[in-house]
């Protein structure tokens, strides 16, 4: 992962779109079916360093069972 901290967040306004994403990304990384976990390291810090720049994530959240 890349060394920079986290810039402050509000805890108002785009506060909660980075904890889902942060939540969409720690669930990616730990999915049961290896098909659905990230491919490499290299894709998760990239996540990771597109939640911590305040960009958009990669990763799509998991659709809920129908």
């Amino acid at each position: 992962m890349r060394g920079s901290a986290a810039p402050a967040r509000s805890a108002a306004g785009s506060g909660a779109r980075f904890d889902h994403d942060l939540t969409v990304i720690v669930n990616k990384a730990l999915e049961k079916e290896p098909g659905r976990r990230y491919p490499g390291v290299a894709a998760l810090d990239e996540d990771v360093a597109r939640y911590l720049d305040g960009r958009p994530i990669l990763a799509a959240p998991r659709a809920p069972p129908t």
